[in-house]
Parts: C-alpha cells; structure tokens; sequence
C-alpha cells in the first residue's frame, strides 16, 4: 500500500511518505556512522586490520579472475596443479566461479541453507543445503567446516580451495579453524564483512584474531573493495564495508613484499568502492600501506595503489 501511495505523491510533490520506524532505524544508523567518523579510536583499529591484510606479490604466480564479471567472481592465483577439491561456501544464485573450477576437473563441494540448490548443475558439482557454523554438531540444516574435512577424509596439505561469502559468519568460523584444518588449504578467498563495526570491542578482537591467524600460515596475495557495498569514514579513514580477500598459502609460494611502482596515488578503497571500478573489467586494484611508524593523526591509512590487469579464463 506505501509502495502504491508514493508512486503517486513522489512525481507530483517530490516527497516520500515513511514509516516512522523505519525513518528512526535509519536515523540511528546514521548517527552511528557520523561517531564512528570522528573516532580516534576507530582510526587506530582500522588501521591496524588494514596492515593485516597487506598485499603482496607470489613470485612466479600469475593471477587470473574465475566467475562472473560482478558479485560472484573471484581474483585467485592461476595454479590448480595439485588442487584436488573445492569448498564453495555461500552460492546463492550465481555458480559462475564454482563451474570454471569445475570445469578444471575439480569436485566444487557447496553449501548453502537459503537456497535449494545451484541454479546451474555440473557433474562434478556436490551441494548441501546447509548452513555453516562455527561450532557444534552436524545436523540436517547446518554444518561445520571442521566436520566437512572429516567427511572429505585425509588430505594433503595445500590442496584444496576455499571460497567462503557467508555474510559476517566468516570471522566465527576462521575464529574456530584450526591450524591443521588451515594446512589443507592452497587458497582462500573471502569477502569479509561490516568493519564498520571495528568500533565494538568484541568485534575489534575476534577480527584482529582472525586475520593474525590467517596470516600465520598465509599472505594476501590480493585485495580490493566490494563495491556492492558502502563505502565508510572510519576515525577519517576511508574504508568499505566489505573487502574481497584471496590468500595464497606459504608453503608453496615465494612472498615479495609490493613496492609503490606508480604515480598515480589514488584511494584504493574511495576507488574499487565506487561505481568507477564497475567500468573496469577484470582490473584489480592493489592496496599498499606504508609503515605504521610513519603514520600521524592527519594522514591516511592508505598511502598508494596501482591497477593491475587481470585476465579471465580463456
């Protein structure tokens, strides 16, 4: 009925007509992102998640864009060599990155509790309407990652990808992985989500956890901005709310440190957080962070990025 009255008044007034607490949801909400702006400690935060997911160079590895052209494709490194499975959690509608790693000759395993199943079916394709969780007993609606490993049997280590989009769920459960369960992964790519709430302290620790664990057994071999979703000032830090992360494990890859090669010194997240890296077709968007020493009150947590062309499958 609201929806059919503002058609009516919006063309002839300019003006919509509201529910009251909806109009108060996204008054608190808007206050609470004008405090977090001003935090100071807000700032100390971000920036400390932001240098935990430096990106850096796998010397020899090329990189190489698998699904579709928005939400749903993911940047990885191009070596399947010895991968002998997938874990894809979180697919939604879209399979687009799950059939070209199957069409590689790998079991893609999906899970997904709000959907019945993949929109597009592949033989090598084995989907579970369950949900993921942290923690607890495999029931008919849920399971855990550490329960799928034991199903999937001994692994070597290194040969399996992960690609996990679960909305916000994803720190519960890299919180509860353990470091064994991490040594059968090659890669992992991520979305992580609502670092606008860097500000609780609970959410604060289990993110710094989270990222320092990852980061024992892997490096960020590529990040950039989701800009599906907002982009935030964060103690004047410009920041999105979610961040596509893809780590490439230690064990078979030499690490370089990334150099600023470039003079364009833009805002890496101002930049892949906005419509503007919709008009660039597999380009990436490299974050580089200068040393936490050298950053004062009055500067910005990103010092310089660079764009880097990424090709799709062929």
């Amino acid at each position: 009925m609201l929806r059919t009255i503002n058609n009516h008044v919006l063309p002839l007034f300019g003006i919509r007509i509201e529910r009251v607490s909806n109009f108060e949801a996204r008054e608190q909400e808007r206050r609470r992102i004008d405090a977090l702006a001003a935090s100071s400690n807000a700032r100390q935060r971000i920036i400390q998640i932001a240098h935990l997911l430096k990106p850096h160079n796998a010397i020899g590895q090329s990189k190489i864009r698998i699904g579709g052209r928005n939400d749903g494709g993911y940047i990885c490194l191009d070596d399947f060599k010895f991968i002998k499975g997938a874990l894809s959690f979180g697919i939604s509608n879209d399979v687009s990155w799950d059939s070209q790693i199957a069409d590689r000759g790998i079991l893609v395993y999906q899970f997904d509790h709000t959907v019945s199943g993949p929109p597009n079916l592949h033989p090598n394709f084995r989907f579970e309407k369950k949900r993921i969780i942290a923690s607890g007993s495999e029931t008919s609606t849920a399971t855990t990652l550490s329960s799928i490993l034991t199903h999937l049997g001994e692994v070597d280590p290194s040969s399996l990808i992960l690609k996990i989009d679960i909305d916000h769920d994803e720190w519960e459960v890299f919180e509860k992985i353990s470091a064994k369960e991490l040594s059968g992964f090659s890669q992992i790519i991520c979305e992580f989500h609502c670092f606008s709430r860097v500000i609780e302290d609970n959410w604060f620790a289990r993110a710094k956890s989270v990222l320092e664990k990852l980061h024992s057994r892997f490096e960020v071999v590529h990040l950039h901005a989701n800009n599906y979703a907002r982009l935030i000032s964060i103690g004047n830090v410009p920041f999105c709310e979610s961040l596509e992360v893809t780590y490439g494990s230690r064990d078979p890859l030499t690490i370089q440190i990334d150099q600023i090669s470039t003079s364009d010194t833009l805002n890496l997240i101002a930049l892949s957080g906005s419509a503007l890296a919709s008009y660039l077709p597999n380009t990436a968007v490299i974050l580089y962070l200068p040393s936490q020493s050298s950053l004062s009150p009055s500067t910005s947590a990103i010092a310089s990025i660079a764009l880097e062309r990424i090709p799709g499958p062929s």
